[in-house]
């Protein structure tokens, strides 16, 4: 093992898994505190989730998402018993698979980072992990991501095992790695990329060649059965994981620019702030600075394999981390649009640019250890008061968002009425129906349809509601909008042209009603013709 940054003393014996705990705790507290409904709220990007979960609790089970059918339904499999057990319509139960793999990943995460480099560096990756960062400020809006962040963190402490301390169960060892890579597959395509790494690891390894053909055979048979579920969703043509490929950018020197000037630093949680300036270009210079301090004093590991076409313990540790931040970095340099919302397509690669990070700053550390020092306190401030405000006022616009309270409220209203569905923007239709607990059916009039059958019932209705969050009401007064829902519609230009069908229903239909509840507008109509 290479553990080249000695054990302080406060960093010995209990206290280092005292500061773990501690450090996990507060990054799964401010993710619990971020994701909390009644403080930021809910939209459909996280409902269908839920409502695929709840899909299959009645039996209808589905290897890929029933409205995506290019990303898997781990998620929903993983929510099903928590919503068994506290509720179908229960946002937090929803959530609980999330917080689970935020846990197990960054303690299986500080169990290999310790392993190869040491309790110091362990901590400082942990540290930037907990940060109020991107991603922790965003993965909750890509849940389905955290599901593949343990498999992979599991795999790789597993493979460590295997090639440097020489395991006589290194066929069980890596035909379980294999079956993790492969089951990560079909969570997340994406994460093929850790695939690679492994088998390039394997490759350049310093085993005599029958060998690596015999582990290579026992990782990729492994992987085919991991990763089963998505060749059977290829096969049956219920799965489209390829789907949202787009086509390939010709590499060149402004999509470079982009993407280690917006892409990375977004992704390490700087975030140009409007007030915050001058902490965004500190934050920046620090990460470029480890960055380059990093390659600088690894700089004999990383060319290592081009010279002597083999990796010794001390290069397999540099690589475990620095392979997956590499190739998610060329995937974004390959894409059509180099833009900061791109880092969401790399947050698997956060963890190994943490240690990447983290042994940069300790180098700075061991030369010149009061600046070093000095350095680590900029970056903590110059990331988390910034961040800690956009978490205050949420990453996401909030009037997407439906709190469980109003949807509770827009439901007594429709029972009043005795309404059993309705339309409205698709950023809140399907939020609805999950804290209805899908009593109604709410589909979109505008958008996005995922679920055709809930609005072919919602068509069939004679009575029926439309309804309007503030992000719809924004577009016209009140006075406008008095004259009718139309008037809404017709004014909202975002999402491109209106879903014909419920604009016709509502343009033929009768207002019975009309009723504000708390920042959402409720029109209750009957059509004459359902």
């Amino acid at each position: 093992m290479r553990k080249g940054y000695p054990t302080p003393l406060w960093l010995q014996g209990k206290l280092f898994a005292l500061l773990v705990v501690v450090l996990v705790l507060a990054a799964c507290g401010a993710q619990v505190y971020f994701l909390y409904p009644e403080a930021v709220g809910f939209n459909s990007d996280k409902a269908i989730f839920g409502l695929d979960a709840v899909r299959m609790m009645h039996g209808k089970l589905q290897l890929f998402s029933f409205p995506v059918s290019y990303v898997s339904s781990a998620y929903a499999f993983a929510a099903v018993p928590f919503l068994f057990l506290f509720g179908q319509s229960n946002v937090l139960a929803l959530y609980a698979p999330f917080l689970l793999s935020i846990f197990l990943t960054l303690i299986v995460h500080t169990l290999l980072v310790q392993r190869l480099w040491g309790r110091s560096v362990a901590v400082l990756s942990l540290l930037i992990l907990a940060l109020p960062n991107y991603f922790f400020m965003d993965l909750g809006f890509f849940v389905h991501y955290s599901i593949s962040m343990p498999l992979a963190a599991v795999s790789l402490l597993l493979v460590t095992g295997t090639l440097m301390q020489n395991k006589k169960d290194y066929v069980l060892r890596l035909c379980i790695v294999g079956v993790l890579l492969g089951l990560n597959l079909w969570v997340m395509i994406t994460s093929s990329i850790f695939l690679v790494t492994v088998v390039t690891l394997l490759l350049f390894s310093k085993a005599k060649w029958q060998l690596i053909c015999k582990q290579l055979g026992v990782l990729l048979l492994g992987c085919v059965v991991g990763s089963l579920p998505l060749l059977i969703g290829i096969l049956s043509s219920s799965a489209r994981p390829f789907s949202q490929v787009h086509g390939v950018l010709l590499p060149s020197f402004d999509s470079l620019w982009s993407t280690f000037t917006l892409v990375l630093p977004t992704l390490l949680g700087v975030r140009p702030i409007y007030g915050y300036a001058f902490l965004w270009w500190v934050s920046c210079g620090i990460l470029l600075l480890a960055l380059l301090v990093f390659f600088y004093e690894n700089r004999k590991e990383c060319v290592a394999p081009f010279q002597t076409m083999s990796l010794g313990e001390k290069e397999i540790a540099v690589y475990i981390f620095l392979l997956p931040a590499l190739l998610f970095c060329i995937a974004l340099f390959f894409r059509p649009a180099v833009n900061p919302g791109q880092a969401r397509y790399a947050l698997m690669a956060l963890p190994s640019l943490s240690v990447l990070i983290a042994l940069g700053l300790l180098n700075i550390v061991r030369r010149w250890s009061y600046f070093g020092i000095s350095v680590i306190l900029a970056l903590v401030m110059s990331l988390s008061i910034p961040n800690s405000k956009v978490i205050r006022q949420s990453v996401l616009p909030r009037n997407i968002f439906v709190p469980s309270h109003t949807a509770a409220a827009i439901h007594a209203f429709m029972q009043e009425h005795d309404v059993h569905g309705g339309f409205s923007d698709y950023w809140t239709s399907y939020a609805m129906m999950f804290l209805m607990g899908e009593q109604n059916a709410i589909s979109p009039y505008r958008s996005r349809v995922h679920y055709p059958e809930y609005e072919e019932q919602a068509l069939s209705l004679h009575k029926f509601v439309v309804i309007f969050g503030p992000n719809d009401l924004r577009f016209v007064d009140k006075d406008t909008r008095s004259v009718g829902p139309l008037s809404v519609i017709d004014a909202d230009k975002r999402d491109g042209s209106r879903n014909e069908k419920p604009y016709e229903k509502i343009q033929r239909s009768s207002i019975i009603d009309h009723q504000y509840i708390d920042a959402f507008e409720v029109w209750y109509l009957e059509d004459p013709t359902p």
